[in-house]
């Protein structure tokens, strides 16, 4: 999400057809436990206490299976 205005800028034909307010993830398996991090799912360490947040700001949507 941090380079996606160089990537639309580089691909022919990209440029200006991404709504970058609407942004969705999906992923199978280990990919859908990853879309829950992105979405703000958490991970206890009894080990260590600090919160674990990875979420990201850009995903609005996400889905896993």
């Amino acid at each position: 999400m941090d380079h996606l205005d160089t990537i639309e800028a580089t691909v022919p034909g990209l440029s200006g057809r991404l709504d970058k307010d609407k942004v969705a993830a999906v992923g199978h398996s280990a990919g859908g436990g990853t879309v829950g991090f992105l979405m703000g799912a958490q991970v206890l360490d009894p080990n260590d206490p600090r919160e674990k947040d990875i979420s990201d700001k850009y995903i609005k949507v996400g889905g896993g299976s």
